[in-house]
Formats: C-alpha cells, sequence, structure tokens
C-alpha cells in the first residue's frame, strides 16, 4: 500500500503507508458472471500456500483498499483518509515477476512502488528510484521464527521476522494468514516494531506500524492501523470471501 518499505530512514511519511488484500460482497450478478466468479475462486482456493504469488498477488489491474488509524502518544486512535493500491503494470518473464503499484493516501498520490517477486521472495523499492534501495518483505521457503535482515541506517538496524500464521478479522472478512514483523533496534536501545499479516491469495490484509517520532518536542510514539476493506481483479470480481 510511500511504502514503509522503502523510505531510507523512520519518518512521518511512514505512518501515511503500508500495503494490501481481499474482497467486497456481490449481489444480482448475471449467469455468466456467476460462472467466472465460481472459475475464480477455484483458482484462488488452489493459490493459497505460503508461496510469493499466494502471499503477494500483483497482477495488472489488480485493487486493493484499506481503512487506515492513527494515534499519536496515548491519545485516542483517529480514522485517516483511505489507502487505495493500484497494479498499473505487470510482466512476468525467466521465473520472474515485475510490477509497478500506485497508490494513493486519500485525495494524495505517493511515490509508486516496484515489486519484484520470484521463488525467493518478494522485494520492494522504490519505482525508477534504485538509489533509495529496497527491501524484502517476504523470503523463502517461510519458517516460523525465521529471520533476515531489513533495512540499514546509520543509529538503526531493521530485523524481519516470520511469525507464523495467524487468524486475523478485517473489514473485507476473517483470514489466516502469514504473521510478520518488523523490528527496528536504534542504537539508544529503543525498539519499533511494525507487524504486517498477509492472506493466501490476497495479500496484505492488515498492518499495525509502531514508529517513535521526534519533531523537537521529545520522542512520541505514532501507531498506524490499515485494514483491508476490499479488493478487486482486473476483470472486476467482487464477493471473493475467504
Amino acid at each position: 500500500m510511500n511504502s514503509v518499505f522503502t523510505d531510507k530512514g523512520p519518518t512521518m511519511r511512514h505512518l501515511l503507508t503500508v500495503l494490501v488484500a481481499l474482497s467486497l460482497t456481490g449481489c444480482g450478478l448475471a449467469p455468466n458472471s456467476s460462472q467466472r466468479l465460481a472459475t475464480e475462486r477455484q483458482a484462488l482456493l488452489k493459490a493459497r500456500s505460503l508461496t510469493s504469488e499466494s502471499l503477494y498477488p500483483a497482477d495488472l489491474g489488480t485493487r486493493w483498499r484499506y481503512r487506515t488509524m492513527a494515534r499519536s502518544g496515548d491519545g485516542p486512535e483517529r480514522p485517516g483518509a483511505e489507502q487505495v493500491f493500484t497494479i498499473v503494470q505487470a510482466e512476468t518473464a525467466s521465473g520472474s515477476h515485475q510490477a509497478v503499484m500506485e497508490r494513493r493516501f486519500g485525495d494524495r498520490p505517493m511515490l509508486p512502488t516496484l515489486i519484484v517477486r520470484n521463488a525467493e521472495g518478494v522485494t520492494l523499492s522504490r519505482y525508477l528510484r534504485p538509489e533509495d534501495g529496497s527491501l524484502t518483505v517476504l523470503k523463502w521457503p517461510l519458517t516460523p521464527g525465521m529471520s533476515w535482515a531489513g533495512r540499514t541506517w546509520p543509529q538503526a538496524q531493521e530485523t524481519i521476522t516470520y511469525e507464523g500464521t495467524q487468524s486475523v478479522t478485517v473489514p473485507a472478512g476473517t483470514y489466516t494468514a502469514a504473521k510478520l514483523e518488523h523490528r527496528i533496534q536504534y542504537k539508544t536501545g529503543n525498539v519499533d516494531q511494525l507487524h504486517y499479516w498477509y492472506a493466501p491469495g490476497f495479500g496484505m490484509v492488515k498492518a499495525v506500524e509502531g514508529l517513535t517520532v521526534d519533531l523537537g518536542q521529545g520522542p512520541v510514539k505514532h501507531q498506524v492501523t490499515c485494514e483491508l476493506t476490499s479488493f478487486e481483479t482486473a476483470t472486476g470480481s467482487v464477493g471473493l470471501q475467504p
């Protein structure tokens, strides 16, 4: 779903992003639409293993929508702008799938994300900005407890850990999802934690990002929660329940 995965450092922009997956309800479908929906549902069920393709779908025209809630310090949680992610380019060649995802935070367009997906995992970076670096958000084979290095900054180091599968409920439905923790360890001893849930066949369904921000008045912990509200394919399919 600016991606928290590709900024050079934990800044306020991290609090406005994340990434996505899932379903709407369908009614009044014509017979041919119902048949197509059943076929697509069957294909999704086959895809629901823990593979890079199932956990991070990125076909052309795929779109995810998320509601956003934010909290600063001990203050109340408040609703934020809707986040929308759309795959606008996609190509598969030599065992690697590359896609470009456009992102919007409310009415504001964010920098697009380049997705590279293969048998080894999923890596994200800024589209046409390789100098910003990249981040492997999923790595195979996934084994509960496995960890790998994330980003490195002058004052911090990120470690990503796959914690196993977990049932998670969001507005779009309830899913058995792969849960990952992004742990940012600072040289000061402070720690920030970000958690992401990926549902096979749908992608990211939830993200909770807790980051410490210091705007000159001392460090304050900010938390942003993003939850999937709907998922669409290029054919406009709806009602694909988990």
